[in-house]
């Protein structure tokens, strides 16, 4: 019963959820709505037991036990175990699910690269959940298959953990569970976990010698290349961050797969190429914004694997078609900016539910203006705001979302019906332009349309909403740097200029405390500016920056 008041209490306060709900019951039926773990459609069996036969042996690992204090990074949180402590190293009680799996992944290894303390918590760890896979987090799939990679690459540079036997003969199991609980929910519902479950299978068959292992691993990853990736090699889950670390990866598995003679390695290779060059074309003259989720399974400043670099009409060619697929990079003189549209303006699907249609980053020459807040963690509560449009740098419609919340059983035909058509993005040579239809929703509303007009360093953002009826308006700027609002206007004094931000007379202006998150779990002070209005429709409104 409780859990059916829990469905009732959603259905109420989700409208769009309820007229889905309502079109199917009108028809005579409702169809399943849970995400249920299948095998993937291009996979026919899978490979029996493994056991570890490495065609390349490894060295055995000569280590003392640990002098010395660990301090383990782990998702934004450093954690200390003292000698002596690494019996109880994994009952500690984590704020964050993320910092407790990080620690199974064994995630800190690369980063402290420390034989003794590797040594010393993977005895610990084989002991107590190595012999005996069990459907907890530390034999999650994605978790199995990031442990396995850190430890065999460890064990490249410095040797395998003792016992040597015991160590191979666990990997082998890493293999064989990975491969069992493969994380395919359906088309709308499988997210790039399922690409690194075929990435930890690849990387454990080719170094423990288990070829069928290898050969499914390829395959997967090839076959979720191909879903994962947009026309331009952008990642469709709509964040940057997440974007350079399967680039990354993707170099790393067409690695392997070419020096295993896989008949995927052409195909892998030119999409490591492709989302690499993406990659590149993500970072501002201040660094990379940070848009959508933020991995804890890679560093706030990633490096981006090398590859030759693009000649620049490549980089045109390029760029444009990243516009096609929502993420728009330009510069207009000193200013260079990275827009973002989920091409059906919904929060992607797979994706992280950030709603942040039109949101943009603007760096004045190498310096951030106007940024992206990210998110901090995936920990319920205060965090969950971090999705909302009440954090991103959009224009906002009575305190609503600019899209619904996105589900995996809506069609395409039924957003439109809610929604209209797909939003657009273009720019022209003084200007950004975005148009789109998600609050066409509400009572009143019709059409939003923005436009940054650039013009030597000065910046106006014109807004349009259409419709009838008065509504609140909310428009919303991120920044790092400290403002000060008096007499109307805003001042804004960054690094590398001070910037005197101008808006419409009737206008309220506040500054709120916010959060800049460059890390995951790693947070800086920022402030939103909030313009806000409550005006009838027809309304246009214009926002001024301008150097002082």
């Amino acid at each position: 019963m409780r859990r059916i008041g829990q469905r009732l209490r959603q259905l109420y306060a989700d409208p769009v959820l309820k007229k889905w709900v309502i079109s199917h019951l009108c028809r005579g039926r409702l169809p399943s709505v849970g995400l249920h773990r299948t095998l993937p459609h291009y996979i026919e069996a899978l490979p029996g037991p493994g056991f570890p036969n490495p065609a390349r042996p490894f060295r055995s690992l000569l280590s003392e036990p640990p002098e010395r204090a660990a301090v383990l990074p782990l998702a934004g949180f450093s954690y200390t175990v003292e000698p002596g402590n690494e019996e109880n190293a994994f009952d500690h009680p984590f704020p964050d699910l993320e910092q407790h799996l990080a620690l199974h992944r064994f995630a800190w290894v690369p980063l402290i690269d420390d034989p003794a303390w590797t040594q010393a918590l993977w005895s610990v760890w084989l002991r107590r959940f190595g012999s005996s896979p069990d459907e907890s987090w530390a034999w999650h799939p994605y978790t199995a298959a990031e442990r396995a990679i850190n430890i065999l690459s460890f064990a490249r540079r410095h040797g395998l953990p003792s016992p040597a036997e015991g160590t191979l003969s666990c990997l082998g199991r890493h293999a064989n569970e990975i491969a069992a609980r493969l994380e395919y929910f359906g088309e709308s519902g499988t997210s790039n976990h399922l690409f690194n479950n075929g990435r930890g299978l690849l990387i454990l068959g080719a170094e423990l010698g288990l070829s069928d292992f290898a050969a499914l691993g390829a395959k997967i990853v090839a076959e979720e290349a191909k879903r994962l990736l947009l026309p331009s090699g952008i990642l469709r889950e709509g964040s940057s961050h997440y974007h350079v670390l399967l680039a990354n990866r993707m170099v790393e598995v067409a690695d392997y797969c070419e020096s295993g003679g896989l008949s995927e390695a052409a195909f892998l290779k030119e999409c490591a190429l492709k989302s690499t060059r993406v990659a590149r074309q993500l970072v501002l003259p201040g660094g990379m914004p940070l848009i959508g989720d933020v991995s804890p399974d890679m560093a706030p400043a990633p490096s981006l694997a090398t590859l030759e670099e693009d000649r620049k009409s490549e980089a045109e060619s390029l760029r444009r078609q990243l516009a096609e697929d929502g993420w728009l990079r330009t510069s207009f003189g000193p200013w260079t900016g990275l827009w973002y549209v989920s091409p059906a303006g919904w929060p992607p699907m797979p994706g992280h539910g950030h709603q942040d249609c039109g949101g943009f980053e603007l760096h004045f020459e190498d310096c951030p203006i106007f940024v992206d807040p990210g998110r901090g963690s995936y920990r319920g509560g205060e965090t969950d705001t971090a999705l909302s449009g009440d954090a991103h740098n959009i224009l906002q419609v009575d305190d609503k979302n600019p899209y619904p919340a996105n589900k995996p059983y809506y069609t395409e035909s039924f957003r439109q019906s809610v929604c209209g058509p797909a939003p657009t993005l273009v720019q022209d040579e003084k200007s950004v332009r975005l148009r789109h239809s998600g609050y066409s929703r509400l009572d009143g509303c019709e059409d939003v349309n923005r436009t940054w007009e650039f013009d030597g360093a000065a910046l106006r953002i014109i807004d349009q909403v259409a419709g009838q009826g008065v509504h609140r308006i909310c428009r919303r700027l991120n920044t790092r740097s400290p403002v000060e609002v008096a007499s109307g206007q805003i001042l804004l004094r960054s690094e590398i200029a001070d910037f005197r931000i101008t808006t419409d007379s009737n206008a309220r202006i506040e500054t709120c405390r916010s959060t800049y998150w460059p890390a995951y779990g790693s947070g800086e002070p920022a402030t939103a500016l909030e313009i806000t209005v409550d005006a009838p429709l027809p309304w246009s409104g214009t926002i001024s920056v301008e150097r002082m």
